[in-house]
């Protein structure tokens, strides 16, 4: 799964009487939110943050620990340590 970083511009929309903005499915799926966030008001703005835990699924551990490509090759003279 990509990760998403950066900044985007984004349109308030019309709520009633109220305004929102719509968030991607990737974005609500990166951070693991569903039916509810926390909005914290800070000096600097807005901060929103998930209020469970993120879980990633073994797929998804798979694909982001590929996606750092770390070199894993030190490990291996661990193999020959023998402690079999």
């Amino acid at each position: 799964m990509d990760r998403i970083v950066g900044t985007q511009v984004v349109q308030l929309i019309a709520i009633g009487s109220s305004k929102g903005i719509v968030l991607t499915e990737d974005l609500l799926r990166q951070y693991c939110w569903s039916n509810s966030i926390i909005l914290e008001a800070v000096e600097e703005g807005v901060f929103l943050r998930g209020n469970l835990p993120c879980k990633l699924s073994w797929k998804d551990t798979y694909c982001t620990m590929a996606a750092t490509e770390e070199n894993w090759s030190e490990w291996v003279a661990l193999d020959a340590d023998g402690l079999d």
